[in-house]
């Protein structure tokens, strides 16, 4: 994640670059690694002067920058004349200019990573890219750029200084080349800087005077190439008269040193005091603490307390790596200085006030009764350096910002082997554990990650016993295999160089992208190793059978998609045509027909014609009556009779009232309308002569009447053998019915096939009252069932 100054930084150049710079419209920014790629020299520092002033927006401008690291090109810069009015390690670099004519331009509020060539003899800004020659420097850019440009691994933390105080402490660090010998790394393996560059008189060694060696539980004493580390627990607590730092008077100009590693945690707690100053009473004078940022509690004379906070790079310090700071407190102005940069400078309501050294006490690693509140606000982690200093101008000497690199000898592996020291109970742990070698870069190009675990020199002791328990299981650092080549390979291919594929088996072509089929695909194509998808009409692994549908008869054989090679004596698309002298179909039998003799086609079901060409037509639900259905799909009905399905007669559908028409003797029943039949006839006016002992058993249904023997006529709306079938459109009725003593209609869906507002007879067994059918809804449809559904 950005820190806030990185993402203001980023907001002000989007905002200028979209005002003026015209370029910056279609702009992708090119990574730091590659224009450091491209540019002669590299270096890392902040501007000391700027000359902007003297430039405006169509010219470029100077600035003095003090170089902190030069991390390509050294033999350059040493090679071109210094300017003798600046320091050793200032100098006077040219060509930055306005943003809205492209340039990158510095102020003197950031560490910068700049990318410059020489002209001239003098050093000068290098734009590989619009902007280009600037960038806020991390620490993780400049990581890439020395693995990507320079060959070596990341550098390691810098060690514990080898002084206390004095003038000759010094801190180093290493790094390890990554490429096939030493002599193909560009620059040197090794950087050293100054540290703890203090008068010895004026230091206050906490850690010596709480006796950390002499403590018998919460404190692990570790013996680092020299250094002491001491390994801080949650059950640590120690204390210091405050006499023994300072007295009789507290100073009102004096410095805090430390460095620390919190302890790595997924939930840090608040606060964790490396060490307060407090009265009997708790009431608390001065404190020092580590989390989220290093912070000084500072008591005012007024009264009361100030928090004086390094502002850091990152969110917090909670990642478990090495972190220096200190503060520099000079009346009412506390300077802060971070990893040896002096980070601000912050003034007080008034001056430090310790009203009385000999009632108050220093509390290491907590604040007063903290033991008995819990462990939220003690520290825990590892700790180097802890001192104060009657001098305000210690804190800047902690470590120098300066730095010069040597070649050393790397047979060892870089990281420092831990030794006894034997303080406290280190002796347990200490020489019967070592680190794993480094595992391979996880990846086969680009940034990837290593690793390496501690194991018992001792295979049989238990981890646990060997191993301390603040050493984490696994140690990861990053690493660097070169650049990865650029290719679009498909398929799973691997890309060996710029353009160049490697295909797995089955693919072939520049990008991987064809697959390979080894016996071929004849109609059709390989879409996968070995896999072949077929045209239209083909098939087999290869597409080499052709389908044919229908099938080639009598004998035929598939050739092709849907061409058959017929034997001798039959013809047509299919073989279905059989040849003889003179007795043969010249034109093709259609829809599956057989030729079976001089033009003669035998028809399938359903089709009929001379070529099998013309459907049979298909009325549904029957002609009955003796009817036929004819083309059209329509029933042509004998003589007297009418209707779709020829189930009505011609009286029927020209007289509404046919009592006036019965004949044989039948009668007119004037309430229902319909002709009552003497014995032997039925019908709808008694048309037809009946065999009573054919019809004894009365087979028809809803109220058909039989004629003969398996024969029933049946009333309109109705068919089937026995009438058992209606086909009609819904209406409603109503059927009167008693429920108690309430008198009520019941409406009930019946079979009918009269207009709209006729009158619908009801199938005997129902109780109804006639009245005017209402006309039903539109979404109502033909029934065809034989059930009455019934509608409250």
């Amino acid at each position: 994640m950005k820190s806030l100054t990185q993402q203001l930084f980023i907001l002000t150049l989007f905002v200028t670059l979209t005002q003026a710079c015209p370029q910056a419209f279609d702009w992708v920014k090119l990574p730091a690694e590659e224009r450091a790629a491209k540019a002669a020299i590299v270096v890392v520092g902040y501007v000391t002067k700027s000359y902007k002033h003297l430039a405006d927006e169509q010219t470029t401008y100077s600035v003095d920058f003090k170089i902190l690291r030069t991390l390509k090109g050294a033999s350059l810069i040493e090679s071109i004349p210094h300017n003798s009015s600046l320091p050793e390690d200032v100098h006077k670099i040219s060509n930055f200019g306005s943003m809205l004519r492209c340039f990158a331009d510095l102020n003197g509020e950031h560490v910068f990573m700049l990318f410059l060539h020489i002209v001239d003899d003098h050093l000068s800004a290098h734009y590989s890219d619009l902007f280009g020659a600037a960038e806020i420097w991390t620490m993780q850019m400049e990581d890439k750029v020395i693995l990507q440009n320079l060959g070596y691994e990341v550098w390691s933390e810098w060690s514990p200084c080898s002084k206390n105080c004095g003038d000759q402490g010094v801190q180093q660090r290493v790094r390890k080349c990554t490429r096939v010998s030493a002599d193909k790394c560009v620059g040197n393996n090794t950087e050293k800087r100054r540290c703890n560059n203090v008068v010895c008189k004026n230091v206050r060694d906490i850690v010596q005077l709480a006796k950390f060696d002499e403590m018998e539980k919460g404190v692990i004493a570790l013996n680092v190439s020299g250094s002491m580390i001491y390994d801080i627990t949650p059950n640590f607590y120690s204390q210091v008269s405050t006499p023994q730092v300072f007295s009789p008077l507290w100073p009102q100009k004096f410095s805090v040193m430390a460095r620390i590693r919190p302890r790595k945690t997924k939930y840090p707690r608040e606060g964790q005091y490396l060490f307060s100053v407090s009265d009997s009473s708790g009431r608390l004078y001065l404190g020092l603490k580590a989390y989220p940022s290093p912070t000084l509690e500072i008591l005012h004379s007024t009264g009361r307390m100030s928090s004086v906070s390094i502002p850091l790079p990152h969110d917090n310090i909670n990642d478990g790596q090495w972190h220096q700071f200190a503060f520099s407190v000079s009346g009412p102005n506390v300077t802060m200085y971070y990893n040896c940069l002096q980070r601000t400078t912050q003034v007080l309501q008034s001056v430090p006030f310790i009203p009385n050294v000999y009632k108050s006490t220093i509390i290491v690693g907590s604040k007063l009764f903290a033991m008995d509140r819990g462990a939220d606000e003690r520290f825990e982690g590892a700790l180097s350096q802890l001192v104060l200093t009657s001098d305000a101008n210690d804190a800047e000497n902690q470590c120098s910002s300066s730095t010069w690199g040597e070649m050393t000898d790397q047979s060892a592996d870089a990281s420092p082997r831990q030794s006894s020291s034997g303080g406290g109970t280190a002796e347990n742990y200490l020489e019967h554990w070592e680190w794993s070698t480094w595992s391979e870069c996880s990846v086969s190009c680009g940034f990837g990650v290593k690793s390496r675990t501690p194991f018992c020199l001792d295979d049989k002791i238990n981890p646990d016993d060997c191993i301390p328990y603040y050493v984490p299981k696994a140690h990861e650092k990053q690493c660097f295999n070169g650049r990865c080549p650029v290719c679009d390979c498909k398929n799973n291919g691997q890309c060996i160089e710029d353009g160049v594929c490697r295909c797995p088996t089955g693919w072939t072509g520049d990008k991987c992208e064809t697959a390979i089929c080894e016996r071929g695909c004849d109609k059709g194509e390989c879409t996968a190793p070995g896999v072949c998808r077929c045209q239209t009409g083909w098939s087999g692994s290869r597409c080499d059978k052709p389908l044919c549908f229908p099938l080639c008869r009598n004998g035929g054989v598939c050739i092709g998609h849907n061409q058959c090679q017929c034997p001798s004596g039959y013809g047509g698309r299919f073989c279905s045509d059989h040849h003889q002298e003179n007795n043969g179909c010249t034109r093709e039998c259609q829809n599956g027909g057989t030729c079976v003799g001089k033009n003669q086609c035998q028809c399938p079901a359903n089709w009929r014609g001379s070529r099998c060409h013309k459907p049979v037509p298909v009325c549904e639900g029957g002609c009955l009556n003796g009817g036929k259905c004819r083309k059209g799909n329509v029933c042509k009905c004998k003589k007297g009779f009418t209707g779709k399905n020829c189930d009505m007669t011609e009286i029927s559908r020209n007289k509404t009232d046919t009592c006036g028409n019965c004949r044989n003797g039948g009668t007119c029943d004037r309430k229902s309308k319909q002709c009552t039949c003497p014995v032997g006839f039925g019908g709808q006016v008694c048309q037809y002569k009946v065999d009573n002992d054919l019809c004894a058993k009365n087979p028809c249904q809803n109220v058909g009447q039989c004629i003969a023997y398996n024969t029933c006529y049946c009333p309109p709306g109705w068919f089937g053998l026995k009438c058992e079938y209606r086909k009609c459109k819904k209406y409603k009725i109503k059927i009167e019915y008693e429920m108690k003593e309430v008198r009520r209609m019941k409406y009930k869906l019946v079979a009918c096939n009269t207009a709209a507002h006729g009158r619908c007879r009801v199938p005997d067994g129902y109780s109804y009252e006639e009245r005017p059918v209402l006309k039903t809804t539109p979404d109502y449809t033909n029934c065809d069932d034989n059930s009455l559904e019934e509608k409250s």
